[in-house]
């Protein structure tokens, strides 16, 4: 049975489960209890919240679940959206980066008004790395000859198996690809944090950073745990 809203509300956002595009279908889709919510679900409802005033504000408990970059993105403007309606928007973390990717989500924490850190966290803000094996060594010990066919030298999805290692023109794309990465990232923390460019570099860098330093740095706003975040948004 559907209980009446109080007049005076925040919203919670989890994102520890991560985030679909899409909701379940098929005949089985019944099976999906307790399902995440969906990016379009939380867009609009973030939507609807900027404009009902019984929502005072949003809260977000970050730092563990998948998430990606584009989604992080998606989200940040949705929360920048519900902001400009004046509303206040806080994220809490544990810890950014024990249990999911520390870079994506203080990427996302940015977008907020104020970070709170638990005293015994950290941000992991490091950067991104990517790796590939090459097989073609076993394989060649084993007696196995891989032949597959190559259009281009940029087509580099069946080197691992043709290969030793990482051709030049692979390691091109794959560097570019974390260029972009790195430079939307300095560029949101910079624009959240209201940080120079160059010092958000400097920053990942020399990351991670127990909360103490984080707090000292201006990567977090307060060291508290959940129970002292929540009588504070209370």
């Amino acid at each position: 049975r559907e209980q009446p809203m109080s007049d005076r509300v925040v919203l919670t956002l989890d994102l520890s489960n991560g985030i679909s595009e899409r909701a379940p279908s098929g005949p089985f889709a019944w099976t999906a209890f307790n399902r995440g919510l969906t990016m379009r679900e939380l867009v609009l409802a973030l939507d609807e919240a900027a404009r009902d005033g019984r929502i005072k504000g949003v809260v977000a408990r970050l730092g563990a679940g998948p998430i990606s970059l584009a989604q992080a993105q998606e989200i940040r403007d949705a929360i920048k959206g519900f902001r400009q309606s004046g509303k206040f928007a806080l994220a809490f973390a544990e810890t950014f980066g024990e249990a999911g990717d520390g870079n994506t989500h203080y990427y996302l924490a940015t977008a907020f008004d104020e970070i709170w850190l638990q005293p015994s966290g950290d941000v992991r803000l490091t950067g991104f790395r990517l790796e590939s094996p090459y097989f073609k060594n076993v394989l060649d010990s084993i007696g196995v000859t891989a032949r597959i066919d190559q259009r281009e030298e940029y087509k580099g999805a069946f080197d691992p198996f043709t290969k030793a290692n990482m051709p030049a023109p692979v390691r091109e794309n794959l560097q570019r690809m974390i260029d972009s990465w790195m430079a939307q990232l300095v560029a949101g923390i910079a624009d959240g944090r209201k940080l120079d460019p160059a010092a958000v570099r400097s920053l990942i860098d020399r990351g991670p950073f127990l909360a103490a330093e984080a707090e000292r740095e201006r990567l977090v706003d307060k060291l508290a745990y959940w129970d002292e975040f929540d009588a504070a948004v209370a």
